[in-house]
């Protein structure tokens, strides 16, 4: 976790990358309880959910939707994020 943190910007949640770093030895085990409780029960809380998706243009003049990819940014309940691409549709 403090790897990913060395060079991670605030988020959605507007948490700074610092605080998380600081704090990662005290958040890692309530985090591992609620993910684990998460898992067991089958159920995400809906605050999981969270998604970013920033269109990016695949052509020069971007006409329409399929012109574009985007890039989802998915908030994990760690304060971590996962970027990839996916087409939007």
């Amino acid at each position: 976790m403090r790897d990913f943190l060395k060079t991670s910007a605030a988020g959605l949640d507007a948490i700074p990358a610092w605080y998380l770093r600081l704090g990662a030895s005290a958040f890692a085990a309530p985090l591992t309880v609620l993910i684990n409780q998460s898992f067991s029960v089958g159920v995400v809380p809906q605050q999981w959910k969270v998604a970013s998706i920033t269109p990016v243009p695949k052509v020069a003049k971007p006409a329409q939707c399929s012109d574009y990819t985007g890039w989802l940014k998915i908030k994990y309940p760690t304060g971590q994020y996962a970027i990839s691409p996916q087409p939007v549709v």
